[in-house]
């Protein structure tokens, strides 16, 4: 009896301290936004606030606007924001911004262009910003939000029969690595994972082609037939060079090994994968990336149900891109060797950027 009322007071506790958490983050995000508005209209001569109440009020109009207006934005448009590669959402915020200007009086724009321009800033302020003090966003109401209107696009998954599993590639990471990784701290929770009995460290000898091509095609289509790298010569087609990740070669070799029974084939979805694995639900995949007719697939719409997601993604990418350039700059200055070649160096931060933020927020949210 004793244990069970203090596990109820632990619990109620705990529920307490998640709302006086969740109440801070919500009261610091909304600061945050209306010290942007503020010095938006301190740097952009079309942007207006005339008084600190008002930017209080236009944050908080324009977070009841997102709430209603967005989802529903979204949802019509979402078609033009994937083929636009999300730079649409742009547009969408600076109506939301046109229209709560109209609504607050002290808070006003000289075109819808200024409008853009504001959300856009004030986006990525509040990014910068939000991530320096390490706090979360409003996530979890845009996560009920996606699968109301997930379902209502017919987009809701099989019902669960049996577990599923959840398969996860780390390229190039053996398992010495792994476990010296684990000894220094590197990855905590999956350290306390294994420490708890929950999840075993098991090693798994590859084929002698060891290389991401050749695994995912067995893994993910049950054949790995003449993948004998992940780059190749054909000698019996005119010595062409075949690449696991081109964008012409990724289809030719699914076509090749893919019988139409995949491990995904069915309720399955892939993400960011050279191959598709037959799954019906799959964004980013090397084998259908080139195909217009599969380039859109509702799923996108976890990724832009929340109208600072695109914002913040492409933020943090610009950061990375940075954040490298500096990185080789220091290399060049101190002769650090080995790197990459100086006629490298400008497409390098784009394709690293690419790699290690867009592809993972899209792959984590959807």
């Amino acid at each position: 009896m004793q244990t069970t009322e203090r596990q109820t007071t632990e619990r109620q506790t705990t529920e307490r301290m998640t709302v006086f958490t969740l109440f801070g983050r919500t009261a610091a995000l909304w600061l945050i936004n209306v010290l942007g508005l503020w010095l938006t209209a301190l740097v952009v001569p079309g942007v207006v606030v005339t008084q600190w109440t008002s930017a209080f009020l236009f944050v908080t109009v324009i977070a009841v606007l997102n709430a209603l207006l967005w989802p529903l934005l979204t949802r019509l448009t979402l078609r033009f924001v994937v083929f636009t590669l999300g730079f649409f959402t742009f547009v969408l915020n600076g109506l939301i911004f046109w229209f709560g200007s109209y609504l607050v009086p002290g808070v006003s724009f000289n075109n819808l262009g200024y409008a853009v321009l504001a959300a856009l800033l004030m986006g990525v302020f509040n990014t910068l910003l939000s991530s320096l003090l390490a706090i979360d966003d409003d996530a979890a109401f845009y996560r009920s939000t996606v699968e109301r209107t997930m379902r209502r696009m017919g987009s809701e998954p099989a019902p669960k029969q049996y577990p599923g599993v959840l398969l996860l590639e780390v390229d190039g990471c053996s398992a010495a690595v792994f476990r010296h990784a684990l000894a220094n701290g590197v990855m905590p929770a999956l350290a306390r994972w294994l420490h708890s009995g929950s999840h075993q460290l098991i090693d798994w000898e590859t084929d002698l082609s060891c290389q991401t091509g050749s695994a995912q095609a067995g893994i993910l289509h049950g054949n790995n037939q003449d993948i004998p790298a992940f780059r190749w010569v054909e000698k019996g087609n005119n010595n062409r060079i075949v690449s696991a990740n081109g964008p012409k070669d990724s289809p030719l070799i699914e076509q090749r090994i893919n019988d139409g029974s995949g491990l995904l084939a069915g309720a399955g979805a892939g993400r960011v994968n050279l191959f598709s694995g037959n799954a019906a639900d799959d964004l980013m995949v090397y084998s259908t990336l080139t195909s217009l007719s599969k380039f859109y697939k509702p799923s996108y719409y976890v990724f832009f149900a929340n109208p600072y997601n695109f914002l913040r993604t492409l933020t943090l990418a610009v950061a990375d891109v940075l954040h490298e350039i500096s990185a080789c700059r220091r290399q060049v200055k101190h002769n650090v060797q080995p790197r990459l070649p100086e006629r490298r160096g400008g497409l390098y931060p784009w394709v690293r950027a690419a790699a290690t933020v867009v592809l993972r927020d899209i792959c984590v949210y959807t």
